[in-house]
């Protein structure tokens, strides 16, 4: 239905090196990346038009001196980040000698192995949900059916790989949650998702595996989303997992985790024995990573979940004036201006996206 070939274009480099922009240079090349990305988004009404004959009658509010919206709850992130939780049995103070013959396994696990990979999808009220990758062929996939059966809920899904990465068909399995968890968002009716009315757009880096040209293809002809590529090298700057939101929720997990390592104590004290093996540990690691997605979505994270997409520029004004310039950028130093400075920020953020 639409031309989406254009982001092949998109990979804009500062320099033939695999150096990370420095701000300077990505504020240089956002101004061309942003105004080729609106114009895409006006095409597919992700960038919404004021309606010609608006009058109060209309269910949508339009401020006078507004003329278009970029509608910000279309458009999603999606990114991986690796778990390696690095959880020591010196950290954990409190534990009984009990306690400690029961772990042995894990600490030896948690020490020297990198568990797998977290891919968490985010727009900017929040996290949409979570996979884990973790690491294992067809033997771990088979224990783990029977130790997490289950044990999740709705928001995160496990996969397993060898490498403990994103593969081709983990891929092709994480967008088809992806068009699940959108179909009311898209206008959906059918089970199916496909008679959709409304477009997503899900911005991704340049990692290999999201650049497959046949998925992204069928996505967009079929459900409406539409895969766009981050700018080369810039990612820590546009992606707005790695603006904060990947190290909260890994550290949410870890505190959690830590927690319930420190409870294995009262549990000694009653004279119960938990015998726990790497397979019930990744089944522990699943439901905390549940946990500690319902405590991230509490409104004091607000703030984050919106100020992530700042970098990005959606916030920006749709005539490009403030692409290049340095306050546009996301910073900290609203942490001196106090709690009420900044959620004013944030509100005023959303209000230009919403």
């Amino acid at each position: 239905m639409y031309d989406i070939q254009g982001r092949h274009n998109l990979k804009i480099k500062a320099s033939s090196s695999d150096r990370k922009m420095t701000d300077d240079e990505y504020l240089r090349v956002r101004p061309r990346y942003l105004k080729f990305e609106r114009n895409f988004r006006r095409s597919i009404n992700v960038i919404v038009p004021r309606p010609d004959n608006y009058s109060d009658e209309h269910e949508e509010i339009w401020d006078d001196d507004v003329m278009e919206i970029w509608d910000a709850t279309r458009e999603f992130n999606i990114d991986e980040v690796p778990l390696q939780l690095e959880l020591r049995a010196k950290q954990i103070m409190g534990l009984k000698e009990r306690a400690s013959v029961v772990l042995k396994g894990i600490w030896k696990f948690l020490g020297k192995y990198r568990q797998g990979t977290l891919v968490i999808v985010t727009n900017y009220v929040g996290v949409l949900f979570i996979v884990i990758i973790y690491k294992g062929g067809p033997g771990v996939t088979k224990k783990l059916v029977e130790t997490m059966q289950g044990t999740l809920g709705g928001h995160v899904f496990w996969v397993c790989s060898e490498s403990g990465s994103m593969t081709a068909s983990i891929w092709k399995q994480t967008m088809n949650w992806f068009q699940n968890y959108t179909k009311k968002l898209r206008g959906c009716v059918q089970i199916n998702g496909m008679d959709w009315k409304k477009s997503v757009v899900l911005n991704v880096d340049n990692y290999g595996v999201h650049l497959n040209d046949d998925v992204a293809h069928d996505y967009a002809t079929a459900y409406g989303i539409f895969i766009r590529c981050l700018l080369r090298n810039a990612s820590q700057h546009q992606q707005p997992v790695d603006q904060h939101v990947g190290v909260l929720v890994k550290k949410m997990i870890k505190k959690n985790l830590e927690d319930w390592l420190l409870s294995l104590s009262d549990y000694e004290s009653y004279g119960m024995t938990l015998q726990y093996d790497v397979h019930k540990w990744r089944s522990l690691v699943a439901r905390m990573t549940e946990k500690s997605l319902v405590q991230v979505s509490a409104d004091c994270y607000i703030h984050l979940w919106a100020l992530a997409w700042k970098n990005h520029g959606i916030y920006n004004c749709l005539l490009g004036t403030e692409d290049g310039k340095r306050d546009s950028l996301h910073h900290d130093s609203g942490h001196s201006q106090g709690e009420e400075w900044r959620m004013n920020r944030t509100m005023e953020s959303i209000k230009r996206v919403t």
